[in-house]
């Protein structure tokens, strides 16, 4: 069971470290000062989808209970960042 439950730790760990190096493109909008928008997103759409699909996995495991709080406070925040 705790080898299971490591593996999930593991797979949270990766989807953290993933966000951590993901870089916003942010351009200049028009001629206007202090302004911006954001740039393609096609990258950050597909870890985002890969993210979830993950949390997914792991919340669905029964050996998610040990870790339970933290896999929650992430899949919050993936589904947060999702809806806006």
């Amino acid at each position: 069971e705790a080898t299971q439950e490591q593996a999930l730790e593991e797979l949270m760990l990766k989807v953290q470290r993933k966000w951590a190096d993901i870089e916003f493109v942010v351009s200049p909008y028009k001629d206007t000062k202090d302004v911006y928008i954001l740039g393609s997103l096609d990258d950050i759409m597909v870890a985002l989808e890969d993210s979830m699909v993950t949390m997914t996995t792991i919340l669905a495991s029964r050996f998610v209970s040990g870790i339970r709080a933290e896999v929650d406070k992430l899949n919050r925040q993936l589904r947060l960042f999702s809806d806006t």
